[in-house]
């Protein structure tokens, strides 16, 4: 599959926030670890870039998505042919609560301790 002009120009930008976020955990961990010296503030500068160019490279990869153009559908047959028929549904054997001894909402096969239906 041919690689198309606009996904090579993403790329560079990925890897660079890429680098951009692992100096962000970097110096954040550093900082909480050892304590840099001066205002954090300045830990958080290389996450600005990263977020910033994470929403470019989505925007442009959904632009690319949409500009794309998708082959017609292709219909096929089902693969099976025939009458279906349900077995061992649960309304096979519904209890009908005419049965001597049947509670209501209860299976009469259930044990002691059920729970009611």
């Amino acid at each position: 599959m041919p690689v198309r002009h606009e996904s090579r120009s993403r790329k560079p930008a990925a890897i660079i926030a890429r680098i951009c976020w692992i100096t962000f955990a970097a110096l954040l961990i550093a900082d909480v670890s050892i304590g840099l010296p001066g205002h954090s503030l300045w830990v958080v500068l290389p996450a600005i870039p990263a977020v910033v160019l994470d929403l470019l490279n989505g925007r442009a990869a959904r632009r690319e998505h949409a500009a794309r153009e998708r082959p017609p559908a292709i219909e096929v047959a089902p693969p099976v042919t025939g009458r279906w028929i349900a077995h061992n549904s649960p309304a096979d054997e519904v209890p009908s609560g005419d049965q001597p001894g049947a509670r209501r909402g209860v299976r009469p096969d259930a044990r002691r301790g059920a729970r009611p239906m």
